[in-house]
């Protein structure tokens, strides 16, 4: 079959240069191609014009009506770029990645689809999918929900002609040791993507946080599964030999790579024989000088981690598994090791006062990261915050995103002085990273 695989356009609407390229479609796309199907990726944020002025988040955020005001207009410049593609492609199945925060683009492609070829099958899957796959399957336009990985089920789905319903992977059968690495080569107009954007690399699927906000809760269960040696040294020669990569940092992808150690320690030591810098993200349980110094001779550069808040109160609220005093000791261990490191936080949880949010703020700072991110909440479908907050619906969740504050759900402040307050407080962080370049 001639599968097509969707990433809905968000960023592009606001001149925003994403990063990376969408490794659960170029998974399912490797998957697909091994069952013989002919399969091309389409990442709707990648083929138009960027503005460098929107990489200051505080930028970024003050655009994102940009999104809300052009999306539905299917004479976008950006919707007839779609077209023409899937007017040139034809193509027999359509897949598409389903976020919350990209809900109504991902319902355009839809409707794009439909008009083009009605026969054509159409699936859709990813977190919002998993989580509320009911609200889907009754649209109109979708044939299949898949709930959670789709290694397995979507090339069994094409196997079996496609038919209809709500399909559940199980991630505790999934087999990475024979499942094949991302397809690269399945994306279209590689030409769009720079050498930091193809150095992705998936090194682990899984993580025993128990965060409330946070959506790898429901799609991933059990112990987490790291690649095989074979199957992360095969891909890193792919990216030296076909796509010229030799040199080029890597990301390794992973909601928390040190959830296992020794099996990190493993997957380092491959990074370490092809002689490659490399970033990963941990948990700041999982941060231990041992594991740090081993990272480091085996090439680690940079650590990113979620911090989140500033307050042991809202910590305790998340389930992260840490508290303040944990945090500044497993920062004096990061300093110790010389590592570049960065932090992400998130503000808005309904029990956030506007003290605590200004704290999370002066805490990063006081931490001395070499980079930190600041977020509005953006409660997901599935998770324990979305269920805390009194009314919350998947229309009202799809209309929020991390760096949009146009609601606000904390009950010690009203609209106008959390969004005030979050553009003060990202103001503040752009100008303490730009200080730290």
């Amino acid at each position: 079959m001639r599968v097509l695989l969707v990433e809905p356009p968000y960023y592009s609407f606001m001149n925003y240069d994403k990063w990376y390229y969408p490794v659960s479609l170029t998974q399912l796309a490797a998957v697909a191609h091994a069952a013989k199907h002919e399969v091309k990726v389409y990442d709707g944020d990648k083929y138009f014009p960027v503005d460098p002025s929107t990489k200051d988040r505080s930028v970024y955020s003050k655009k994102q009506n940009m999104y809300s005001d052009n999306v539905d207009n299917l004479d976008y410049s950006i919707w007839k770029h779609f077209k023409r593609v899937l007017e040139d492609y034809n193509p027999e199945v359509v897949g598409i990645s389903t976020y919350t925060f990209k809900l109504r683009s991902a319902i355009n492609i839809l409707k794009i689809v439909r008009e083009f070829n009605p026969a054509i099958k159409i699936c859709v899957g990813g977190a919002h999918a998993t989580a509320v796959p009911e609200s889907l399957i009754s649209n109109e336009y979708i044939d299949t929900v898949f709930i959670g990985h789709a290694d397995m089920s979507f090339p069994e789905w094409l196997a079996n002609s496609c038919p209809k319903g709500i399909i559940a992977g199980d991630s505790s059968k999934l087999d990475l040791d024979n499942t094949p690495y991302v397809r690269r080569q399945a994306l279209l107009f590689p030409e769009r993507y720079s050498s930091y954007d193809l150095c992705l690399v998936m090194a682990s699927r899984g993580c025993l946080g128990r965060c409330t906000f946070c959506s790898e809760l429901f799609m991933w269960s059990g112990r987490p599964k790291y690649r095989t040696t074979a199957s992360m040294s095969s891909e890193l020669t792919e990216l030296a030999e076909d796509w010229n990569l030799k040199n080029e940092p890597i990301l390794l992808g992973t909601p928390s790579f040190g959830e296992i150690p020794a099996e990190s320690k493993r997957i380092a030591k491959v990074m370490k024989d092809f002689g490659l810098s490399w970033a990963t993200s941990l948990r700041w349980s999982n941060i231990t000088k041992e594991l740090l110094d081993y990272y480091l001779s085996c090439g680690c550069y940079e650590i990113n981690i979620g911090l989140e808040s500033g307050t042991d109160k809202i910590l305790k609220y998340m389930k992260k598994s840490c508290n303040r005093k944990m945090i500044k000791e497993k920062t004096q261990l990061l300093k110790s090791v010389g590592v570049r490191w960065r932090i992400c936080t998130i503000v808005g949880f309904p029990i956030e006062t506007i003290e605590d949010m200004e704290e999370t703020v002066r805490f990063a700072e006081e931490l001395s990261p070499s980079y930190f991110s600041l977020n509005s909440l953006s409660p997901l479908p599935g998770t324990q915050v979305y269920k805390d907050i009194p009314g919350m619906t998947v229309e009202l969740a799809s209309s929020v995103s991390q760096l949009n504050p146009n609601y606000c759900f904390s009950t010690h402040m009203d609209l106008e002085t959390y969004r005030d307050l979050f553009h003060k407080l990202s103001e503040r962080v752009d100008k303490y990273n730009n200080a730290n370049k």
